[in-house]
């Protein structure tokens, strides 16, 4: 089944920052959440210094930066936060989203009201919505399956028939507390931020849309791209981040690995990897976060598809959900969150989004 594509800095900071799909899970299994960026320094990140030599810090830019990029990117960091009035710790999160994906060859799959839960800092339910669900809490890990009667409990051991299904809930632990640590674009440690110019989009409407937009460019190893064959995750990411010049939320955001330079040289980019469009803003516990999401990814041709291979409307969302450790143990009802004090977000049923994103 085709992983869940989510986005934690997305929902958290609305920065516009999409992670890919992973590995195909086992059938009838939830689907995986994207490979998961961290906050914590990896010995290739810890060999970063930034554009001026000096160590990476959370939410230290480099000295160098222009005061442009520094208030272009404070008012990113403001925008989705400008109707907050007591700012919160990010301590857990329901969202239930609408996903569809496309395949290269027009095979198509629907997840309507998929759902991702946390807890922190270690609680996590991931849903496809389709009676199958993997789960975290205080009992161990678990794959529950209600489409059977009685409800089929799993207990996910080590053997090789659950190695997809503990990497799905690792990775999805890992992502969420990665939503809390990006809640404030802050946290991010910084390599370069920069004025930028709109990239080559993957069809013509981001195009156009992309030229009335300003841009800015961040690096950072606190974002991840999806691993590609024989090739190591990135532990630095340029993004390119299109913004709404009056009101700061950004609604278009590419992706590309940043790559060391050789013999001491400086670094290059690979060619973009994700595109993603962002539309519909709306609050979310006083956070602005983006409600219908469309992501292009590479095609088989090695260039991003025109069309999105994924793209889906958030249904419901809380950012403030009150849950508690045991209901994420076996036989416990999936704890409700999303829609009570949140957002409840009515989409057409089969209507997931417009073609091309």
């Amino acid at each position: 089944m085709t992983p869940l594509l989510l986005s934690a800095a997305l929902l958290a900071t609305t920065t516009a920052i999409l992670v890919a799909p992973t590995s195909t899970a086992q059938e009838g299994a939830p689907p995986p959440p994207p490979p998961a960026p961290t906050t914590a320094a990896t010995p290739a990140a810890a060999a970063w210094l930034d554009v001026d030599g000096a160590a990476l810090a959370p939410g230290k830019l480099p000295t160098s930066t222009a005061e442009d990029a520094r208030k272009a990117f404070e008012l990113l960091r403001a925008a989705p936060r400008a109707k907050l009035a007591d700012p919160y710790p990010l301590q857990g999160f329901d969202l239930r989203v609408d996903l569809r994906y496309r395949g290269a060859e027009g095979a198509r799959n629907d997840l309507p009201d998929a759902r991702w839960q946390w807890l922190a800092p270690d609680h996590l339910r991931l849903s496809t919505g389709r009676k199958r669900e993997l789960l975290r809490g205080p009992k161990g890990d678990w794959l529950v399956d209600s489409s059977r009667t009685p409800t089929e409990l799993i207990e996910l051991g080590v053997a090789r028939e659950h190695k997809e299904d503990r990497r799905a809930l690792d990775e999805g632990l890992a992502l969420a507390r990665t939503v809390a640590s990006l809640f404030d674009l802050r946290a991010l440690r910084l390599r370069r931020v920069a004025g930028a110019t709109a990239p080559t989009c993957p069809n013509e409407a981001l195009t156009a849309r992309a030229g009335e937009l300003a841009w800015l460019l961040v690096e950072t190893p606190d974002l991840a791209l999806p691993p590609e064959a024989e090739r190591r995750p990135s532990d630095m990411v340029r993004a390119l981040l299109g913004y709404d010049r009056a009101l700061g939320l950004v609604e278009q955001a590419q992706l590309a690995e940043l790559r060391a330079g050789e013999a001491g040289g400086p670094p290059s980019a690979a060619a973009p990897t994700l595109h993603v469009a962002l539309r519909d803003h709306r609050l979310v516990d006083g956070i602005l976060v983006p409600h219908h999401f469309a992501v292009h990814g590479i095609g088989p041709q090695g260039k991003l598809r025109a069309e999105a291979g994924m793209d889906g409307y958030l249904r419901g969302a809380s950012l403030k959900p009150a849950f508690a450790p045991e209901q994420f143990t076996p036989g416990q009802l999936a704890p409700e969150g999303a829609g009570a004090g949140g957002t409840e977000a009515r989409t057409p049923p089969g209507k997931p989004g417009k073609e091309g994103g």
